[in-house]
C-alpha cells in the first residue's frame, strides 16, 4: 500500500507494518491571485493566519509542524484547524481558485495553475513536504519485482510527473 508515511500510527497495530520511504513530494501554500493581492506583504505570515483554509485533513498545520522552523511556528493557529475539511485535494483547490480559502497542495497539482496565474504560491522561508511510503506487513517479504518498483519510485523526480 502506498500512503503518507505520517499515517502509520493510524493503522491498527502499527508495529506490524514496515514503511519504506519512496517519494518526498513538495507542497505549496496557494491562494487565488485576487486573495493574495489583498494581503499585507510586510506581515504575510500573520495575514495568512487570518484566512479561511481548506484541507483534506482536519489539522494540516499540526501535521507539518515538525517541518516548520520554530521561529515560524508562532504564525500557525494553536488549534491548527481548517474551516473547510474536504474529501479530496481537487475540491480544496477549487475553493482556493474561487478565492474562498487558501490550501496546501502537492506542487505537481498546482504547477499549471501557478504558471497561468490562477493561483499564487506563497514563498516560504522553509519547505513543506508530503512523504509517501510503501507500507507492508513485516511478516511478508519483498519479492524482486516489488523491490524493482520501489527502487524506480525512489529514483523518480516527483517534479517531473
Amino acid at each position: 500500500m502506498l500512503y503518507e508515511t505520517s499515517k502509520l500510527d493510524e493503522l491498527p497495530e502499527p508495529k506490524r507494518f514496515q514503511v519504506t520511504p519512496l517519494i518526498k513530494a513538495p507542497l505549496d501554500i496557494v491562494l487565488s491571485k485576487e486573495l493574495y493581492d489583498t494581503l499585507n506583504q510586510d506581515d504575510l505570515y500573520t495575514e495568512l493566519t487570518q484566512l479561511k483554509w481548506a484541507h483534506t485533513s482536519q489539522r494540516p498545520p499540526q501535521k507539518f509542524m515538525e517541518q516548520i522552523p520554530k521561529e515560524y511556528q508562532q504564525y500557525f493557529k494553536p488549534d491548527g484547524s481548517a474551516q473547510y475539511s474536504i474529501e479530496n485535494a481537487h475540491t480544496s483547490l477549487a475553493l482556493a481558485r474561487a478565492g474562498l480559502a487558501g490550501t496546501i497542495a502537492p506542487r505537481a497539482l498546482v504547477k499549471e495553475d501557478i504558471s497561468n496565474g490562477t493561483l499564487v504560491r506563497i514563498d516560504l522561508a522553509f519547505e513543506l513536504n508530503l512523504n509517501i511510503g510503501a507500507y507492508r506487513l513485516r511478516s511478508r517479504g519483498i519479492n524482486t519485482t516489488v523491490q524493482k518498483v520501489i527502487t524506480a519510485l525512489q529514483e523518480t523526480d516527483i517534479n517531473e510527473l
